[in-house]
């Protein structure tokens, strides 16, 4: 009792079946090819259907869905319910599932204008992420971000209040952040009231 593969090789059904089912047990999905050393061709769900059973064929599906998210660099996983939910350009997330908010970096409720993470922090996170990039374009995104990052804490003063990066363009050294409104000196970066911080 043979099987044959879509890449056109032949294999007993009792071994592919055993070979299938010690893939899914281990939850290594992603190696579950063709047996043939030199093929490498994708075991075709249709097939692999018929060698598990109900309960194995749906572990394969659950598995091979949690690889391919864990793939995207822009899923993150809701704090609330462990759902799946892409990731905005503003490092934040709605769940589709229970409808929650959040920050995507430090997985607390959405807080836009407060500071999350140090810049610092920040840029070790999404150093992370990069290693655990899969394609040339999230490595890219990712190293694009970091270096954004490092360049504005070069050339700018973080608000004590809500951190946001502000550069000096002209003028004194009283700043108003334009995100929370708060003084600071770009100097020293101490919340000031007025003008006597620089008596």
């Amino acid at each position: 009792d043979f099987i044959k593969l879509p890449c056109h090789h032949f294999f007993c059904q009792k071994c592919m079946q055993t070979y299938c089912k010690m893939h899914v047990k281990e939850g290594t999905v992603v190696k579950l090819l063709c047996p043939d050393t030199k093929c490498g061709a994708v075991v075709p769900p249709n097939i692999l259907k018929r060698l598990l059973g109900e309960d194995e064929f749906e572990r394969w599906e659950t598995l091979l869905l949690q690889r391919t998210l864990d793939a995207m660099v822009d899923v993150v996983y809701c704090p609330r319910c462990q759902t799946a939910c892409l990731e905005d350009a503003g490092d934040e997330a709605v769940c589709p599932s229970c409808l929650f908010s959040f920050c995507a970096l430090c997985r607390e409720r959405r807080h836009v204008g407060v500071e999350c993470l140090s810049a610092e922090e920040k840029i070790q996170i999404l150093e992370e992420r990069q290693k655990s990039a899969r394609t040339k374009g999230d490595i890219q995104k990712l190293m694009d971000e970091v270096c954004t990052i490092k360049e504005i804490l070069k050339d700018a003063k973080q608000c004590p209040h809500c951190k946001m990066a502000i550069s000096k363009i002209e003028g004194c050294n009283k700043m108003t952040c334009w995100n929370c409104g708060r003084f600071f000196c770009y100097q020293c970066s101490a919340a000031i009231s007025g003008y006597d911080h620089f008596k």
